[in-house]
C-alpha cells in the first residue's frame, strides 16, 4: 500500500488495519557509465512495495536525496547532511506516529544512512514506537549465495546492482557501457582493515567498483524475491 498511490481516506482506512509503516530510502549518486544514478530509488521501492503487500503495511515516498558525500566528484550525484535527514525523517515519521504508526521499518537502500536512522530509531523508541531498520545492500549480498559469480560482484555498481535494476528497470541499464571497475591500487588494498573514506573519484575514473559484465535479469529477479521474502517473514513476526 503506497501512500503516494491513496486518496486520504483510504490512508485512514488502512491506519485501522494495520500500524506498519516502511520507510524507503535511496540515494542519487555515481553507479558508473552503465546504470543511472537513480538505481537506488527503482530497486528499492520494489522492494518496499513487495514488503507492504505481504506484511500489510503502509509504504511512506522514497526519499531519493540522503548521505551520500562519498559519491561526490561525478555529476549528478546530490546528497544531505547526516543532520538534515535526521531532522527530515523525525518529521516525516512524526506525522504518521500521530495518526497511529507504531512500528517503522526504515529500508535503507544507502549504507551511509545508517547513523541518522538509528537516531531518530531511539527517540522514537524512547516513545513506545518501535523501529528497525536494514542495510539493504548488505542485506542482499548475504542473501547472494552462489548467486554472482563476477570479480567484486557486489560491488558498488557491479554485477548484483546491475543485476537487480534488469530486473526492475532493464530500459535503463547501458550494457553496452560495461566496464570492469578496477579500484586504482593503494593503501587502501594494502590496508583494508583502515578506513581512509576516500571519495569514489579517488578510486577509478568510471565512478563503479567491479564487473557488472554478468549480471542477467534472472538473477536480479532472484535477490530480489530471496529479500522481499526474508524480511516479509521478519516483518510478520515483529509485532
Amino acid at each position: 500500500m503506497r501512500i503516494q498511490d491513496m486518496p486520504w481516506p483510504e490512508v485512514k482506512a488502512a491506519l485501522e488495519r494495520t500500524d506498519l509503516m516502511i520507510v524507503p530510502l535511496a540515494a542519487v549518486e555515481t553507479y558508473g557509465p552503465h546504470l543511472p544514478t537513480g538505481l537506488e530509488i527503482y530497486v528499492t521501492e520494489e522492494i518496499a512495495r513487495r514488503l507492504g503487500e505481504a506484511a500489510n503495511g503502509l509504504v511512506a515516498p522514497t526519499l531519493p536525496v540522503t548521505y551520500s558525500i562519498g559519491n561526490t566528484g561525478f555529476p549528478g550525484t546530490f546528497y544531505v547532511s547526516l543532520a538534515t535527514l535526521a531532522e527530515t525523517l523525525r518529521e516525516m515519521c512524526l506525522e504518521m506516529i500521530e495518526y497511529g504508526i507504531r512500528r517503522i521499518f526504515f529500508l535503507n537502500g544507502h549504507g551511509p544512512n545508517i547513523p541518522a536512522i538509528e537516531e531518530v530509531s531511539r527517540e522514537f523508541g524512547r516513545d513506545g514506537v518501535k523501529c528497525a531498520q536494514i542495510d539493504l545492500w548488505r542485506a542482499m549480498i548475504r542473501l547472494a549465495d552462489g548467486l554472482f559469480e563476477g570479480r567484486d560482484a557486489t560491488g558498488h555498481g557491479s554485477e548484483l546492482a546491475a543485476s537487480t535494476l534488469l530486473a526492475v528497470r532493464p530500459d535503463l541499464v547501458r550494457t553496452d557501457k560495461y566496464v570492469d571497475g578496477m579500484p586504482v591500487q593503494g593503501l587502501a588494498q594494502r590496508y583494508p582493515d583502515v578506513m581512509l573514506h576516500p571519495y569514489a573519484s579517488d578510486r577509478n575514473e568510471y565512478g563503479h567498483l567491479g564487473d557488472p559484465s554478468r549480471a542477467s535479469k534472472e538473477k536480479g529477479e532472484e535477490i530480489i524475491r530471496r529479500t522481499a521474502e526474508r524480511y516479509t517473514a521478519f516483518l510478520n513476526e515483529w509485532q
